[in-house]
């Protein structure tokens, strides 16, 4: 990438244009770097920026940080109304930090310029702009036909699995609300199917799918951190390593798991 030279001994005429040349090779080298994740996209959402609840009135979306316009911007949590015409959209959201306003020929300007992706409702999409959840996941409804239980039963069960392939990684995100009606000692265990994409044989087994690198689960209800584990028949939610049984009643699970893609 390009540098600034600055071993020249007797001083440096540092001026504004050294700025911008500093300014200029740090965003061609992150756009390198960006471009092997995104391919010829010019607009992605890098990480976060999930959607965290819908309940009908307002939608609750996660922070993270979306590609847009060839730059990297952090995307702050929103709470936004739910649409009922026209529809959201990453955008460049601008503002300025009044700690760095200067006096230029006795006139203040600003000088520091801060640079958020927001989403804003639009009746047309507009120039530059990201649809939101246009961000290359696949969306999987988990409902009673992908998700299943040994030895207990389940009497209302919602969710979402997410899952995008970027060249040889697999990245799944799982949101999954689960009121468990019965269990015994031995219900260990809750299992989801993965999509076919991502195995084509039977899961864990499989020439076609991906070895987890990490794993994470969280059961939001009872505050309790469990396991994410890939084994034959799917991705299997345990709790103390697999030695104790869910107990009975809602539990609300949010995780992650990403690895090696293989085709």
């Amino acid at each position: 990438m390009n540098q600034l030279i600055t071993t020249y001994n007797g001083g440096f005429p540092f001026q504004l244009d050294d700025l911008r040349f500093l300014d200029s090779a740090q965003r061609e080298a992150f756009l390198g770097v960006i471009k092997a994740l995104v391919g010829y996209k010019t607009g992605a959402v890098i990480s976060g920026c999930e959607i965290m609840s819908n309940d009908g009135t307002n939608i609750h979306i996660a922070d993270g940080y979306v590609f847009l316009s060839n730059e990297i911007f952090y995307a702050p949590a929103q709470d936004i109304p739910v649409l009922s015409s026209g529809a959201y959209y990453w955008v460049i959201a601008t503002s300025y930090d009044a700690s760095g306003d200067k006096n230029f020929d006795g006139l203040v300007k600003h000088t520091y310029e801060i640079r958020q992706a927001k989403c804003q409702a639009f009746d047309t999409p507009p120039t530059d702009g990201l649809l939101l959840d246009d961000d290359g996941w696949v969306s999987v409804a988990l409902t009673s036909f992908n998700v299943s239980l040994f030895n207990a039963t389940f009497s209302n069960v919602n969710g979402t699995l997410k899952y995008k392939i970027i060249n040889s990684m697999a990245f799944v995100m799982i949101y999954l609300s689960i009121n468990i009606a019965t269990a015994d000692a031995s219900s260990v265990g809750i299992t989801i199917s993965l999509p076919s994409e991502l195995f084509t044989v039977d899961q864990g087994g499989a020439t076609h799918g991906f070895d987890a690198f990490g794993t994470g689960i969280h059961d939001d209800m009872t505050k309790n951190s469990c396991a994410l584990i890939l084994k034959q028949a799917g991705l299997v939610i345990e709790k103390d390593n697999g030695s104790t049984a869910f107990a009975t009643g809602y539990h609300s699970f949010s995780g992650q798991l990403f690895g090696g893609y293989r085709r």
